[in-house]
């Protein structure tokens, strides 16, 4: 089962505190047995924690450690002002079920989910309807937060020894886009711990139809906002396929133990015109202190949030929405908010949380026409909304828990209409309680993660065949057509790097790359890798050749420690730096991108693998015209590593 809100703040108490990687914390939800495994994790390291840390934590890390000692099969939640809900798990077969039915929120956002999920090796995989929120902040996210409520998706996530790779594959239930087709939303995120002290979060998402020439790419790319600068818009607009595109970069910092600085930087279209106020982007910056009055108690948070007017928003339906609601932050485009927390800790047992908000929110919503410069924040008239809110949160043991809420807001122009003010106020009552089904082990000893073992690359050769399809459009096309290529890749290591050189060719027309490859992680069962070099292509009486970039990965399919000799890998390469190196006013000549996904079984040396590979070309040869060129089609190869 998901894990509670309060517990969230516990685990970011210890995050700031060095108990808990800061990575843990940025891409939600996390489930109770995660959780579980790093209060665990914390519990055994008490003993080597300085007196003053030990004296901070060892309540909280006591709590928790009651809360998890069996997990919960059935939860019913009943509230008084608030969503009431039913919830229920069922591990089978190494796959665990999981349900909530819930009545919506009192602003009508969808909260049942239902959703199977179940890992191999070091890879756990969710599909059904869930909620998703990524980034620092535990009130909001830019790129994705829980505001649109639960959707249906997958959920791909990746551990590795100092990072996690998290994919998201959503429908928005419309239809839109060019090609006209049913709405997809993918979205990538890359979380990285720079050190134990400072983490980097790099988050990727595109709205864009199902089925498209670009849907092989959105599944597959590894590497979150490097995809976007160096290959999706020009993709996008070489094979004719409308996105809404969108980025952020978030951090965690902690300074000194008990001291969290997080922010994010959000770009939804058009940085490069801040200046002119036409700019689409977001920010958030808070503080997290710990334990701010020394008293092992009590905790303290400041942020500060503010999304301009036009973000989110997009024709052809490809809002950064669902069901009309933002995906993002809660406020949804043309507004800012600040926001004190205060957490006190009256005993073991029971919480009380103390916060301000004080919002303002312009005339800008989802789905309005771009907004003009004197418009771009804080638009028309604005309403301002300040927020008194009391919590009590009392525990009962491990299955029973109280939650009392009161809240009190002064509105001024509320809805955006001059001069009306008013006063709104909410009370809420919140009883949970929970079956348990069976006792948590008592040590990590049951957590995914397991020694790494990294072997350095063979050299190695590979044959392979591929069936491709062409088809082209502009000055230069030609009639579609189907080929068979006969394809070679030669793989050897330098030490850390490796040099490949890449060949496909068929009946006067050939493909060639020249790259070097380095691993910015690796792990047991596979690694992700970026790679540069040179490229090009031979077709007819056209030679053209350029600069490359691109990403990878491979992960040998594993269940629990015994690792499968099935494994999966793909590709994405692209120009780079498409602006930089030759702008589209210089006549840039050509650029070519190519990608492939494929399943393999691994036999000693040998590897068997068969899968989709696929390439785009623009070309401006005698012409001023763009004439784009794409090959798509599934091949099969075999493999063989020298020692």
């Amino acid at each position: 089962m998901p894990l509670e809100h309060r517990s969230y703040r516990v685990l970011e108490r210890m995050a700031a505190l060095g108990l808990v990687p800061l990575r843990a914390i940025s891409a939600r939800p996390i489930t109770r047995e995660e959780a579980r495994r790093l209060v665990e994790e914390a519990w055994l390291s008490l003993p080597r924690m300085s007196p003053e840390v030990a004296r901070l934590v060892r309540d909280d890390l006591e709590a928790l450690r009651r809360e998890f000692a069996a997990s919960p099969a059935v939860e019913a939640r009943i509230g008084v002002g608030n969503s009431s809900s039913l919830a229920a798990h069922y591990p089978l077969g190494g796959v665990l079920f999981s349900g909530r039915l819930a009545t919506d929120s009192p602003a009508g956002v969808p909260r049942s989910e239902l959703y199977a999920s179940f890992r191999l090796g070091s890879v756990e995989m969710q599909l059904g309807r869930a909620s998703v929120f990524w980034g620092p902040s535990l009130r909001t996210g830019l790129l994705l937060s829980d505001a649109a409520g639960t959707l249906p998706l997958f959920r791909l996530t990746a551990d590795l020894p100092r990072a996690r790779l998290t994919k998201v594959l959503a429908w928005l239930e419309r239809s839109g886009g060019t090609p006209a087709g049913d709405v997809a939303f993918f979205a990538t995120r890359l979380d990285y711990d720079l050190s134990p002290a400072f983490r980097l979060g790099f988050s990727e998402a595109v709205v864009t139809p199902w089925g498209g020439p670009l849907t092989f790419y959105h599944l597959l790319q590894p590497i979150p906002v490097l995809s976007g600068v160096i290959a999706s818009y020009d993709l996008h607009d070489a094979l004719g396929q409308s996105r809404n595109m969108s980025v952020a970069v978030d951090f965690d910092w902690v300074p000194r133990v008990g001291v969290r600085l997080y922010g994010v930087g959000y770009i939804d279209d058009a940085p490069e015109r801040i200046a002119e106020r036409r700019a689409r982007v977001g920010l958030l910056g808070g503080v997290s202190l710990a334990d701010p009055f020394r008293n092992g108690r009590t905790s303290l948070r400041l942020e500060y949030s503010a999304v301009t007017n036009g973000t989110y928003s997009y024709a052809l339906g490809l809002e950064h929405a669902y069901r009309g609601r933002s995906l993002g932050h809660w406020l949804g485009p043309d507004g800012d908010d600040v926001y004190l927390e205060l957490t006190h800790r009256l005993n073991p047992a029971t919480d009380l949380l103390v916060s301000f908000a004080s919002s303002r929110h312009g005339e800008g919503r989802i789905g309005q026409s771009p907004p003009p410069p004197e418009a771009w924040f804080l638009s028309g008239v604005v309403e301002h909304r300040q927020t008194l809110g009391l919590q009590l949160q009392k525990r009962y043991g491990p299955s029973l828990e109280m939650k009392y809420r009161a809240e009190l807001s002064r509105v001024a122009n509320r809805g955006n209409r001059s001069g009306e003010e008013a006063w709104e106020g909410l009370l809420g009552v919140e009883f949970t309680y929970r079956w348990p089904a069976a006792a948590a082990p008592s040590s990590p000893a049951s957590a995914p993660g397991r020694p790494l073992s990294v072997d350095a690359p063979a050299t190695s050769i590979q044959l392979r065949s591929w069936s491709a399809a062409t088809a082209s459009r502009g000055p230069l096309a030609g009639p579609p057509s189907s080929r068979g290529y006969a394809g070679l890749t030669v793989r050897r290591p330098l030490g850390t790097f490796a040099l490949t050189f890449d060949y496909d060719g068929a009946e006067g027309e050939a493909f060639w790359s020249a790259e070097v490859h380095y691993p910015v992680a690796r792990f047991r069962d596979g690694a992700v890798s970026v790679f540069a070099g040179w490229g090009g292509l031979t077709s007819g009486t056209v030679a053209a050749s350029g600069p490359r970039l691109g990403a990878a990965f491979d992960y040998r399919l594993a269940f629990g420690d015994r690792t499968t000799p099935l494994y999966v890998s793909g590709s994405l390469s692209s120009p780079l730096l498409r602006g930089i190196w030759a702008p589209r006013e210089g006549g840039a000549p050509f650029y070519l991108w190519t990608y492939y996904a494929g399943l393999g079984w691994r036999a000693g040396r040998f590897n068997l693998e068969a899968g989709y590979r696929g390439a785009v070309a623009e070309r401006r040869v005698g012409t001023p015209e763009l004439t784009v060129m794409r090959w798509d089609g599934y091949y099969v190869s075999l493999q063989y590593g020298i020692r």
